[in-house]
């Protein structure tokens, strides 16, 4: 059972999310080798845990139309998925997510009050966290191809109230950092998510709509799909080197900078260009991609969170996703879902 419990909660992933959240806490002056610091991860991994559960859990009741099943029980992909299978009783899942959301609420309030930085903007982008994460979850997932700007605003938001936990004050590098998390996630939700639900026809898909499609085992990415989803990632990329250049250029961040730029632009290619269609092959290059993405930022951050926090945090994102997708799905980097 633990393992359905797993999968409901997408905890393969929860370290993306506890990364984003000690990234804000430590550019706005937190501890990572605290109490608070050590508090924030299992809170982060919690909140994870309930917020994307309410993600399956949604997806697994909501329907397209009147009379239809749920978008989940009209994918072939997530027949296995525990609230389809009934492993998990909807009713059971109502009952232990939104007690957990409840509980894990209370707790960011109780957190945003114990942090010596501005109680009132962290709270408040906690707020903007809940309701863009809730209207994605709730609906907006499935209904629009702008369903990339409420989850994209929900994660960076999530970044700002662990900044201001610790931090009074906004500054250059934070709006910087804030961006990039914005159009990391932008690029996950809009190019790899409906990328990999290019067969689902449920669901409004932004890459469908740009005109990509699936014939005969190969998938075809349309020359407009091609140019938005290159358009943003080297956006993103761009960010992340305008907050390296900000600083004192460091020879041996710079070459780890490098590599890293090569390896995202290498998985992206694998991406976008047009190939023969291997779902779980692409959702591989989805995950080294995700994961080099937010290593790369981590690297230009070296100066601003400290080496052995950003050594500790690219040792624990890595570990934690293969250990998870393991447990969930019986591979290492490959999610079967």
């Amino acid at each position: 059972m633990f393992k359905e419990w797993s999968m409901l909660f997408r905890s393969h992933t929860a370290s993306l999310t506890t990364t984003v959240v000690l990234i804000g806490f430590i550019l706005g002056g937190g501890k990572l080798f605290s109490l608070f610091g050590l508090a924030l991860i299992v809170f982060s991994l919690f909140l994870h845990y309930f917020t994307f559960g309410n993600n399956s859990l949604m997806h697994a009741c909501i329907v397209p139309r009147v009379g239809e099943l749920p978008y989940d029980a009209q994918d072939k992909m997530k027949k296995h998925h525990p609230l389809i299978t009934e492993k998990i009783k909807l009713s059971t899942a109502h009952k232990v997510i939104y007690t957990g959301i409840f509980l894990i609420s209370i707790a960011a309030i109780i957190i945003s009050f114990y942090g010596s930085g501005n109680t009132s903007l962290s709270l408040a982008f906690f707020l903007i966290f809940g309701v863009t994460g809730f209207a994605y979850n709730c609906g907006l997932s499935k209904v629009t191809i702008w369903k990339f700007l409420p989850i994209s605003t929900c994660f960076a938001a999530l970044s700002a109230y662990a900044f201001f936990l610790m931090s009074d004050r906004i500054n250059d590098l934070f709006i910087m950092v804030f961006i990039f998390i914005f159009l990391a996630e932008v690029f996950q939700t809009a190019v790899l998510s409906d990328q990999k639900d290019i067969e689902t026809n449920v669901e409004i898909n932004l890459l469908n709509y740009l005109g990509t499609k699936v014939s005969n085992d190969k998938i075809y990415m349309s020359f407009s799909s091609k140019v938005v989803s290159w358009f943003i990632k080297l956006l993103n990329l761009a960010v992340g080197l305008y907050i390296f250049i900000s600083t004192e250029i460091n020879i041996a961040i710079l070459f780890f900078i490098i590599l890293f730029m090569l390896i995202i632009v290498y998985y992206t290619y694998k991406i976008i260009h047009d190939t023969e269609w291997g779902r779980y092959k692409k959702i591989k290059y989805y995950s080294y991609e995700e994961i080099s993405t937010i290593i790369f930022l981590l690297i230009i951050l070296i100066p601003y969170m400290g080496l052995l926090e950003v050594l500790i945090i690219t040792l624990f994102l890595p570990s934690y996703f293969v250990i998870f997708c393991k447990i969930n799905w019986g591979t290492f980097f490959t999610i079967r879902t």
